[in-house]
């Protein structure tokens, strides 16, 4: 599974928006594909934000994404509350997630992903499985430095068969 994340651009930091793209691949395949600005702040409220991608691991497939734009304080928390246990989540951040880090506090408690130090455009990638908050973690602290190079994983989910159960799988970066 292959993780990126991107970092809007604004005039006060950087001049120009450099083109990336936010993706969570899984077999080569794109689960979520989000372009960034293309040339300058996009402010599209359904690209910014936290984007998370269900993985079904035993099918290797996505089960569903969705999108946070990180305005509403219950959203958040309230998806993660309701996911199974031993649920495999991939989550990027797109442009500015870090707006409301408090709905962040809620990817700490349930799937053990602590970005909350990441700074305004900063951006971060992860992947981890709720209940057992195991977890890999990607996080690149500044505007500037997620510019250059943003957030991003080469993770391989190993361990998942009928006979393990959904519970039962390894992380490895």
């Amino acid at each position: 599974m292959k993780v990126q994340s991107w970092s809007g651009g604004g005039p006060k930091n950087i001049p120009k928006c450099k083109t990336q793209r936010g993706y969570v691949k899984l077999n080569g395949i794109k689960m979520l594909d989000k372009p960034s600005c293309a040339g300058g702040f996009s402010g599209d409220a359904t690209v910014s934000g936290l984007h998370l991608v269900r993985i079904d691991a035993l099918l290797c497939n996505s089960k569903k994404t969705v999108h946070f734009n990180i305005q509403n304080k219950n959203g958040l928390k309230d998806y993660l509350n309701k996911l199974p246990n031993h649920a495999v989540i991939a989550g990027v951040s797109i442009e500015d997630a870090m707006a409301k880090r408090l709905v962040l506090d809620a990817l700490d408690a349930e799937l053990g992903v602590h970005i909350t130090d990441v700074k305004y455009r900063g951006s971060f990638a992860f992947v981890a499985q709720k209940t057992t908050k195991k977890n890999v973690v990607d996080k690149v602290m500044t505007a500037a430095s997620s510019q250059n190079n943003p957030a991003h994983l080469n993770v391989n989910i190993f361990g998942m068969s009928a006979k393990i159960g959904a519970g039962k799988w390894l992380l490895k970066s």
